[in-house]
């Protein structure tokens, strides 16, 4: 996680001195110090870590500002679940995501995308894909202090099976049968 604080002012604005100017400054970042006007510091772990901003006038006269900053942790999705189905039947998804509970995180926020622009901001959605093939899904997590991580999935839909169906005559015992016209080819209506 990067963290860049504002722009430091150029100018103090103090009320019981007119005219002072800034003459020095210093950052100190979790045991960093930077004497730098924008300084960043990448934490590599999460947790609360402190910050302090040290002002000094040309009427040395120091000013100490101090802040904390959290670092939270991004989510993680260690998979998504779905079942092969056929043409026509709804596809259900269960996504397995989890965050590291530092700071009060948790995971509040679910996007999928399905293809075609169809979405759900459901946890485990359910979707019914058109056409049979594989299809790709993709799936961001984001959490309550706006850290998302995605992943993507394969949902497999089936094509309903195809059959052949002719008429036949009726026939007295003993009498073979025989179809009165070539056989045509149906498709299986889709599930509902």
């Amino acid at each position: 996680m990067l963290w860049i604080p504002n722009p430091i002012p150029t100018k103090l604005p103090l009320s019981n001195v007119n005219g002072a100017q800034i003459s020095g400054y210093l950052w100190t970042l979790a045991m960093n110090k930077q004497s730098v006007h924008d300084p960043t510091k990448t934490y590599a772990s999460t947790g609360a870590f402190p910050v302090s901003f040290t002002i000094n006038t040309n009427q040395n006269c120091p000013a100490v500002f101090h802040d904390t900053v959290l670092v939270n942790p991004y989510p993680t999705i260690s998979s998504i679940a779905v079942a092969d189905v056929c043409q026509g039947s709804p596809s259900s998804f269960v996504q397995n995501s989890s965050v590291t509970p530092v700071n009060g995180s948790v995971a509040n926020a679910y996007q999928w995308n399905f293809g075609g622009g169809n979405t759900s901001t459901q946890a485990n959605p359910s979707f019914t894909f058109a056409n049979a093939g594989t299809h790709t899904v993709n799936l961001t997590v984001s959490t309550n202090y706006g850290c998302s991580t995605s992943s993507s999935g394969q949902v497999i839909v089936n094509p309903n099976p195809l059959f052949q169906a002719c008429r036949w005559g009726d026939v007295c015992q003993v009498e073979t049968a025989v179809p009165l016209q070539q056989p045509l080819l149906y498709r299986l209506p889709t599930a509902r």
